[in-house]
């Protein structure tokens, strides 16, 4: 693989690639949204002071049923790439009869604890070539975050 480093010269060597895809990303997800257009800012400020309705207030922090366990997990894509764990959400779907309710006890504890398990907190990103870029041009690289399916319900 040949990039491009800011600075002009043709890196070839897999480390400093690796560095400059690192420094990027990192970049990339500190960036924030500091130059957000006016046309942005106008409606956001137009929007007020929103405010979620009383009566659905306790129904937030309330547990999912398998019901609609069952929903978030048929209205998932099919086709996409499976994380570390292995399991597309073709599996969750296939599979459902047999691993809804054991399913369903885990994410209930997950909701219990507030905190997602060490599995669920971990993301692959990995970096693909836009549709036309130079490959050794670093701007024609575009980030792509691959999450475990189960996690994916959560949220």
């Amino acid at each position: 693989m040949l990039l491009t480093h800011v600075n002009g010269k043709i890196v070839i060597t897999q480390k400093p690639i690796k560095y400059i895809f690192w420094d990027h990303s990192q970049g990339v997800y500190r960036r924030g949204c500091t130059d957000v257009p006016n046309a942005a800012r106008e409606y956001v400020a137009g929007v007020g002071d929103p405010r979620v309705p009383e009566d659905f207030l306790g129904k937030l922090g309330a547990q999912f049923t398998l019901y609609e366990l069952r929903e978030a997990l048929h209205a998932m894509p099919k086709g996409k790439t499976p994380r570390g764990d292995g399991f597309p959400a073709e599996f969750y779907q296939n599979f459902l009869h047999h691993l809804l309710e054991k399913f369903s006890e885990v994410l209930h504890d997950v909701q219990q604890m507030g905190m997602l398990l060490p599995i669920m907190q971990e993301d692959i990103i990995c970096r693909i070539t836009k549709p036309g870029g130079k490959p050794t041009d670093l701007a024609s690289y575009t980030l792509l975050t691959i999450i475990n399916t189960d996690t994916k319900v959560l949220f």
